[in-house]
C-alpha cells in the first residue's frame, strides 16, 4: 500500500465520494448498516496491516499473533550458551548511558530462557518480510536473526530480514510526531567466568571474569560478533596474553 499511498493520492484525498474504492464492514450502529472504509487512505491501510498480522487466520502474514500469542513456534528457547548476561535499551545517539559505558542504571539482568518480548517484536517484524513460517524453529539469538553476519556493500547495508527490522527501529528514531520510539537493544556477553588459584600448587592461575559488548548497533555496524568476543579476550588465538579491547564489567 506504501506505494498507492504515493501514486494514488487522490483516491484517499478528492476521491472521497467514490464507492469503487471503498470496503464495506457490516457495522449494526451505521444508518445504512455497513461502515465506508477507505483501505487506500494511510491510516486506514496501516490499520488493516496491523489487523491482518494479528489474525489466526492470515497465516501468511501474522507475525504479530505467532509472536506475542502462545504458539509455542516463536517463543524460541535460547539455549544457556547462547545467552547473554544482561541487556540495555541504547540511547540514539550513544552518550555516557551507553551498555559500552557501563551505565549501570541503565543496564539489566537478562534472565529470559526462550524469546521473549525483547525479541518477539523483532521478530513478528521479519516475519512481515521474510514469512510466518521462516522462523518458527529461531530463536533470536541464532544465526538468522542477530547472530547472522551484516551483509555490507561500500558501507551501505544489502537488504536481509534482520536488517529489515533494524531499519523500522532506525526510523522511528526520527519522528518527532508520537511519544517515544524503538531503541537499539545492546546486550553484554561473558567471554569466560572467573578462575580461582588453585590451593595445591604454588601457580598464580587466578583470573576475573571479563564480558564484551555486542547487540543491534554493533551488528548494524558490520561488526561481527566472534571478531568482537577475540578482540576483548585477554588471550589471543594461539593463547598467548593480549591487551583486551572491548571488555566491560560483568553484571
Amino acid at each position: 500500500m506504501g506505494f498507492n499511498h504515493i501514486v494514488w493520492k487522490r483516491m484517499y484525498g478528492d476521491e472521497n465520494d467514490c464507492a469503487s474504492i471503498r470496503g464495506y464492514l457490516l457495522n449494526n450502529g451505521h444508518p445504512d448498516g455497513a461502515e465506508n472504509i477507505n483501505m487506500y487512505h494511510p491510516k486506514n491501510s496501516l490499520l488493516g496491516f496491523a489487523m491482518a498480522a494479528s489474525d489466526e487466520d492470515c497465516g501468511a502474514s501474522n507475525g504479530l499473533y505467532r509472536a506475542f500469542s502462545d504458539m509455542p513456534s516463536y517463543t524460541t528457547a535460547i539455549p544457556v550458551n547462547q545467552r547473554p548476561e544482561a541487556y540495555c535499551y541504547e540511547p540514539v545517539p550513544r552518550g555516557d548511558e551507553s551498555c559500552a559505558n557501563g551505565d549501570a542504571d541503565n543496564i539489566h539482568e537478562f534472565n529470559a530462557v526462550e524469546d521473549h518480548a525483547l525479541n518477539l517484536l523483532v521478530k513478528a517484524m521479519v516475519a512481515y518480510n521474510r514469512g510466518t513460517g521462516s522462523l518458527n524453529t529461531h530463536h533470536y539469538f541464532s544465526d538468522l536473526l542477530l547472530s547472522s553476519e551484516a551483509s555490507i556493500s561500500d558501507g551501505e547495508y544489502r537488504s536481509t530480514a534482520f536488517g529489515y527490522a533494524m531499519r523500522i527501529k532506525e526510523h522511528t528514531q526520527t519522528l518527532d510526531t508520537v511519544d517515544g520510539y524503538l531503541p537499539y537493544v545492546t546486550y553484554i556477553w561473558q567471554g569466560s567466568e572467573a578462575v580461582e588459584d588453585d590451593p595445591d600448587t604454588d601457580a598464580d592461575e587466578a583470573q576475573a571474569a571479563w564480558c564484551y559488548v555486542y547487540g543491534e548497533v554493533e551488528w548494524m555496524e558490520g561488526e561481527d560478533f566472534s571478531e568482537v568476543r577475540a578482540a576483548a579476550s585477554p588471550f589471543d588465538l594461539t593463547g598467548r596474553p593480549q591487551v583486551p579491547e572491548g571488555q566491560v564489567l560483568c553484571q
